[in-house]
């Protein structure tokens, strides 16, 4: 679960990203100004210019997309941390005496042999 959200928070920023640098450099055909707008004539503008009630909406995009897998991953993650702690206290508190030493001997580096 942790490396899929960790796979999803980083997809998520990507597109993100790809969102917002593809509405700063996006341009509409507009009218142009004054009486050469009357006669037909058009200039480019900025979409973000043209539409400034996207720039809110992409920070939204932006907060929901990448915030929500980074809320969960944070959450989950202690309980996770603590679940590891709880299950390697069970696992030793269970474990007889011969498990013991035989793990110090393969930790310690010392030549062990079977």
């Amino acid at each position: 679960v942790s490396g899929y959200l960790r796979t999803l928070f980083m997809g998520q920023a990507k597109t993100a990203a790809t969102v917002a640098a593809a509405a700063s450099t996006a341009s509409v055909t507009v009218p142009a100004a004054g009486y050469m707008g009357w006669l037909g004539f058009t200039t480019q503008v900025s979409l973000l210019a043209l539409h400034p009630w996207l720039i809110p909406a992409i920070a939204g995009y932006g907060i929901a997309s990448i915030g929500v897998p980074m809320y969960i991953l944070r959450k989950c993650g202690t309980f996770w941390a603590k679940t590891t702690i709880e299950l390697n206290d069970e696992f030793w508190s269970r474990a007889p005496p011969d498990v013991y030493v035989d793990c110090i001997k393969r930790w310690s580096g010392l030549d062990y042999e079977e």
